[in-house]
Order: structure tokens, then sequence, then C-alpha cells
């Protein structure tokens, strides 16, 4: 998928922060601890001057923690469909997975969300406890496995290789 081909193209954060404590992750060294978030309200008077004034019709969300709060997600994904854009947007920067559910996939498909990028980080359940990685390899599973009923979002894992501890 080549979703920057589409012009124009916007990107906005919508969340500063993550609430997860990963210990390899430099957000909360210039975030702070916690998130700070923008009402939907907010995020979505800035797409429609993006959408509106500058003929943006591809949209990168550059969030850590988009889905941190599930009805702040919701309410963004719902107030995106009563609009009717034709944009496609995306969360490339990555979407915590085991905060996602039906309701939201469903609604991230039908506002056009096309692409999510999910942490994965490591396949060993081990290199996940020791990174306080909010995941489990069940978990994991599970989810992808529900994520099947949405092959309209293409997800893209994210893995580090050759944290100092592994063998």
């Amino acid at each position: 998928l080549n979703f920057q081909n589409i012009k124009p193209y916007g990107i906005i954060q919508t969340v500063r922060g993550c609430i997860a404590r990963c210990t390899f992750c430099s957000v909360r060294n210039f975030n702070g601890l916690g998130v700070r978030p923008r009402s939907p309200e907010k995020v979505l008077e800035e797409i429609d001057i993006l959408y509106h004034q500058f003929g943006v019709r591809f949209l990168e969300i550059v969030d850590d923690d988009f889905s941190y709060d599930h009805d702040r997600a919701i309410a963004i994904c719902q107030g995106l469909i009563k609009r009717k854009y034709d944009m496609v947007w995306c969360l490339a920067n990555g979407i915590r997975l085991m905060t996602i559910t039906e309701e939201l996939a469903e609604n991230l498909v039908a506002s056009g969300c096309r692409l999510i990028a999910v942490g994965v980080e490591s396949g060993n359940k081990d290199i996940l406890h020791k990174i306080k990685k909010p995941l489990t390899l069940p978990g994991l599973y599970k989810k992808m496995e529900m994520m099947k009923k949405y092959p309209e979002i293409y997800i893209r894992g994210n893995f580090i290789v050759g944290f100092p501890f592994e063998n």
C-alpha cells in the first residue's frame, strides 16, 4: 500500500504521550507521564480545516496512544463518518493493539482508516515482560484473529530486534 501518493497529504497529532511504560520507549522523556488529549471536537475542527481549506485527502495521525480513551477514539471516528469526507487516514505511528475492540475496528473502517501500525516489538513472552510491553502473545493472536473481519485495514507490525539482553 502506498497511501503517500494520495495528495494532498496531512499530518496531525490528537494526543501527546502514552499510558504504557515500555522500557525502550522515549515518548515519556519528551512528553512526560500520561497523556494530554485534544477533544474530539478540536480534532475534528482541525481535520475540517485540512479538508476544506487545504484539500487534504490523506491524513496521518501520529499519536502514540490514539485509542487510550475508547470513547474519545470512537467519537473522532463517528465525527468523520458523519462528515462523509472523500478521505482516507491512517495510524501509521502505531496503536496499542490491546485497546482495539470490535466497536473501534468497525468505526475505524467506516471512518476511512486504512492502515494501523501495531507495536509488537517481540514474539518472546519473556522479552515482552522484561520491556514492560502491555501485550501478551495470546492477546496478540486473539486481536489479530478479530481483525481478520476488517480486511479494509492494512496492519503493519513493528518489531525491535536486538535488545541487549536477547540471545
